[in-house]
């Protein structure tokens, strides 16, 4: 399957989760990461990334306490540029593995590569709650996403995305930040991204395998509840540094789902 990102599709990912990094809509912000054009959001391309996961996987059906999405964020994908969905599954130590890719038509090679694999259950972190999403708000969420994708999402895609939505708008992320960093005084991390020159690099969502099969969001007939965990800074310096955030979400005290950001910040003129 071939795919063509275009600036739409990169304004509806700004209106549906409200990151609205400049490096994606302005050219004399995305030219010191050395972009000399534009390039769609890592979360948006890997909704379609994840969604041929969550087909292969459903076909497969693989066995395990819970699933993890890990996928890597080598190259930009710019608009207009035509891009190969690719998926494959593959027999490793006698477990299914799935994966998917976008590679750049011209070359073949990786931009933005996925998998997803059976591990063990998902370890419960001992957090208090820091917000709920309403089921009205996942509804709508899940209509939205659905739009944007041109088909309903994989609970566990979905998800995935409303989670990230919270992790950079919470002030509670940033709480957890300045702990490491305290000279960034923001509101919440979106603010970081006016700053400084921010692009994630990796992904990892952990969550329980019946996420995987279902696209219903009645079954949840409560709000979902969700706690932000502590951040992790490594290599911090006056170059940059890289930052690793979670957020997990919870129903009465079983987590569902686990969500880890990693972003690569570089500071300009450093």
């Amino acid at each position: 399957m071939t795919k063509r990102y275009q600036l739409q599709d990169a304004e509806q990912w700004a209106a549906f989760s409200g990151d609205h990094n400049p490096i994606h809509f302005s050219l004399e912000a995305a030219r010191p990461l050395g972009l000399n054009a534009l390039c769609i959001h890592g979360m948006r391309a890997m909704l379609d990334i994840k969604a041929a996961l969550s087909a292969q996987a459903q076909s497969t059906q693989p066995h395990g306490q819970s699933l993890l999405f890990s996928c890597r964020l080598d190259k930009p994908v710019y608009y207009q540029h035509a891009y190969k969905l690719k998926a494959e599954q593959l027999l490793l130590n006698q477990k299914q593995q799935m994966r998917s890719a976008l590679l750049d038509e011209a070359n073949l090679e990786n931009c933005i590569h996925g998998k997803l694999v059976s591990v063990p259950a998902i370890l419960q972190s001992l957090a208090d709650e820091d917000g709920q999403i309403s089921c009205e708000e996942m509804a709508v969420s899940l209509e939205r996403l659905s739009a944007m994708a041109g088909q309903k999402p994989t609970l566990w895609n979905a998800l995935d995305c409303m989670l990230f939505k919270q992790l950079i708008h919470s002030p509670v992320t940033m709480c957890r930040i300045r702990e490491l960093i305290p000279e960034f005084d923001c509101l919440n991390l979106m603010a970081i991204f006016n700053k400084v020159q921010i692009v994630q690099t990796h992904h990892e969502t952990h969550f329980i395998p019946s996420l995987l099969v279902l696209d219903d969001i009645s079954v949840f007939n409560q709000p979902l509840r969700f706690s932000i965990l502590p951040a992790l800074v490594a290599g911090k310096s006056k170059a940059g540094f890289i930052l690793r955030v979670s957020i997990q979400a919870f129903v009465e005290e079983t987590v569902l789902i686990k969500s880890t950001v990693t972003l690569k910040a570089t500071i300009a003129n450093a």
